[in-house]
């Protein structure tokens, strides 16, 4: 549950080409923290650049203050900076049972009522973490507002046992589906490159000749349209109303050829 890198850097190009609106309020499932792997000091420039024109002084004025005092949350507190850098936010929560005392201490695996939705909601790295991932996506859907943004970042494949789950790019195509929300990006990620897909297609190829060697994780950022109930997805591939139901079945008969020729290597 952190803002790493590769997270910061692919939330800056957003930014800079205009793919996500500016925000009044943000709720992160997980409180993150600024993973330390890039210098803080890069979001003094980012602070000229993209910050609001009346936050400008007082960010710069946060961050040196928690650089030079270096206090129990400073990791946490940077990350802040960063929501306060790129989405222009007026308030932000979190939900985690370890995160700091300003979180929200609630069970993820439990329905909740917070009395409140937000304009977004990050989910960078937490819900792997919770067993019951229906309630985690269902409890998301509602907490956002009609016309918010999700925002998911999780791991794909290749993170053995550092969650329960690893979350495969039919999961979050047939969620947009099925909740009808509009897509943004579903995009594959390594700690050094992001691979946006244009469409289903070109993430199947994708994912047929990616290197199995390596560690994946995956983006997916949408758009909530109607104030409908959450609606559970089904596998595309059993979808009688999917159109382009044969190619996605197609895609996955070569998977499976391809997972039976290595699993006989």
């Amino acid at each position: 549950m952190a803002i790493a890198g590769v997270h910061y850097l692919f939330l800056r190009h957003l930014r800079e080409k205009n793919v996500l609106p500016h925000f009044n309020t943000i709720l992160e499932i997980g409180e993150q923290n600024w993973y330390g792997d890039l210098s803080p000091k890069v979001l003094f420039d980012d602070i000229k650049l993209f910050a609001k024109d009346s936050q400008k002084d007082e960010l710069e004025s946060q961050l040196n203050s928690i650089l030079k005092e270096s206090p129990p949350t400073m990791l946490f507190d940077i990350a802040k900076i960063v929501y306060k850098i790129l989405f222009h936010i007026e308030s932000i929560e979190s939900i985690d049972l370890n995160g700091t005392s300003s979180s929200m201490r609630l069970d993820l695996n439990l329905p909740h009522d917070l009395g409140k939705q937000f304009d977004c909601i990050i989910n960078l790295g937490t819900a792997e973490h919770v067993f019951n991932i229906y309630q985690v996506f269902s409890s998301i859907h509602e907490w956002v507002k009609k016309d918010g943004i999700f925002i998911h970042n999780l791991p794909m494949y290749g993170e053995v046992d550092h969650g329960f789950y690893n979350f495969h790019p039919t999961f979050f195509w047939d969620l947009v589906l099925a909740n009808k929300y509009q897509k943004i990006l579903i995009a594959k990620s390594t700690k050094e490159h992001i691979n946006i897909f244009k469409d289903r297609q070109s993430c199947s190829d994708d994912i047929l000749s990616m290197d199995k060697n390596k560690t994946y994780g995956i983006w997916s950022i949408s758009k909530k349209i109607y104030n409908e109930d959450f609606k559970i997805p089904r596998q595309g591939v059993y979808d009688d109303n999917l159109k382009n139901k044969d190619a996605i079945k197609d895609y996955w008969k070569e998977q499976r050829k391809i997972s039976e020729l290595n699993s006989s290597l």
